[in-house]
């Protein structure tokens, strides 16, 4: 697996797109917004690749990852890149792992890091207890437009699909089934894009055509 660096991959969307392709990465990229995208990581060989500019200790040793994420399920490992800033910037890249309920309807933050490896919170004269802040304030807000929360959080409910609209659900459930898999992407992928651009400041964000 080749690792996310300028050697491998250019520093940007294109780059990132084409680094979860071609290693097979268990990655989703969840939105994008300009030059600023989000990911959400779901295996180690994932975490090495695309954090590997990042000090990370859930990007350098498997014990770790387990530790954070592979080891309790309730756990969703997130990556915030910032493509316009160069890599060596300590917030081109933050890692969030966060605890959702099984309801999928909160969520918790455990612990949020720039890229050094430092909790966001020091980047506002603060302690990791105000890590959800920071990365408000640094990240959420200033780069997506929108605010992370512990309910009726967009970012979350997106993930978990559980917001799509109730007329729209019979479409949904027909698309699941549809034979013509072209069909069946086409008709999810709409389904929540419209979903996203309710929730979301900027209509740039975008599915990527997966479904669980």
């Amino acid at each position: 697996m080749k690792n996310f660096i300028s050697e491998n991959y250019s520093w940007s969307i294109d780059g990132l797109q084409q680094c979860i392709k071609e290693n097979k990465c268990k990655a989703k990229i969840i939105a994008i917004n300009g030059n600023k995208a989000i990911v959400k990581v779901e295996s180690y060989g994932a975490s090495q690749s695309l954090g590997a500019y990042s000090d990370w200790c859930i990007s350098q040793h498997r014990c770790s990852w387990e530790q954070y994420v592979s080891n309790h399920p309730e756990n969703i490992q997130i990556f915030f890149y910032d493509f316009g800033l160069k890599p060596t910037d300590n917030l081109s890249l933050v890692g969030a792992t966060f605890t959702m309920a099984n309801d999928k309807k909160s969520m918790s933050l455990m612990c949020c890091f720039t890229r050094e490896n430092h909790p966001i919170g020091e980047k506002i004269g603060k302690g990791p207890k105000e890590d959800l802040e920071a990365l408000n304030k640094l990240i959420a807000n200033k780069n997506f437009g929108f605010e992370i929360t512990e309910n009726d959080n967009p970012l979350f409910n997106a993930l978990s699909g559980s917001n799509i609209k109730k007329e729209e659900k019979f479409i949904f459930d027909d698309a699941k089934y549809e034979s013509d898999s072209s069909y069946r992407i086409k008709a999810m992928k709409r389904i929540i894009n419209d979903y996203l651009k309710q929730v979301y400041a900027d209509n740039a964000f975008y599915w990527d055509g997966v479904w669980e």
